[in-house]
């Protein structure tokens, strides 16, 4: 079936999900793309990057999302667009691409808040919500807006690699990477390859783990949960042969996920 608006519309990556669901990423210059209400973006001015589903026969176009909302930044098809996709086993979809758009909803506590020319974003298998997006990179060189990303995919564990081309110096996350910095004389882009944590989120440093030892058990426990300390630390569960959780006094520096 034909898919779009009264503007072009253009498909970039056709994927199926655990239903047999059709999906379709691309990007489109309508700002009347069929099926964007209820959404995780139901409008936009000027168009911009998609996602949309449709059922098993393409029949029905069950419901499509734009990514960005172009009433607030310069989008369309030149400025956000989708070029790949992933299905993750728990039915959320997985779209990468290029933009220009410096209000990519969903970024609070994405890996990178900044704006940049790659975006990330992570929807419910309905289209409906999305849970998170990331920016990834710069801008480019000066004058040159040639980072993007053209393919993404998962391992078993969910883990996300993303690639593409970027021509920005200072891509984020390169340090000890097999090849972690701009290729001298490389021409205007290098390619490159990013894993990315599965919730897309940044890591939390900052996060202290805390020793405890019972006496009543002789068993020691370490937990970074702060709830969980401050209960140990409070007492509130029950003692054991006159004993209770007490600090050792060690505690751990822990990379840990602001959150799933």
């Amino acid at each position: 079936p034909c898919l779009g608006g009264r503007w072009s519309d253009f498909a970039a990556r056709l994927a199926f999900d655990g239903e047999g669901a059709g999906l379709v990423a691309g990007a489109t210059w309508s700002s009347d793309f069929p099926a964007t209400a209820g959404g995780a973006v139901p409008a936009s001015t000027d168009g911009g990057g998609f996602v949309a589903k449709l059922n098993d026969d393409l029949t029905t176009l069950i419901q499509a999302t734009y990514i960005v909302d172009g009433s607030a930044a310069h989008t369309g098809v030149g400025g956000t667009s989708a070029k790949d996709m992933a299905v993750h086993p728990d039915g959320s979809i997985f779209v990468t691409g290029s933009t220009i758009a410096t209000n990519l909803p969903g970024v609070a506590g994405g890996l990178q808040t900044e704006p940049g020319s790659i975006f990330v974003a992570r929807y419910d298998g309905g289209l409906r919500a999305l849970i998170q997006s990331t920016y990834l990179g710069g801008w480019g060189s000066p004058g040159n807006l040639s980072n993007g990303a053209s393919a993404i995919a998962l391992d078993g564990e969910g883990n996300v690699f993303v690639a593409g081309d970027v021509a920005s110096k200072d891509f984020p996350g390169t340090s000890g990477g097999a090849q972690p910095v701009h290729a001298p004389d490389g021409g205007i882009a290098d390619a490159f390859v990013a894993k990315l944590t599965p919730s897309l989120r940044r890591y939390d440093a900052t996060l202290k783990a805390v020793e405890y030892h019972h006496a009543g058990f002789d068993h020691y426990f370490v937990t970074a949960d702060a709830d969980e300390i401050a209960g140990l630390d409070a007492h509130v569960y029950p003692p054991y042969q006159g004993a209770n959780w007490e600090r050792t006094g060690q505690s751990f520096d822990v990379l840990g996920q602001a959150s799933t």
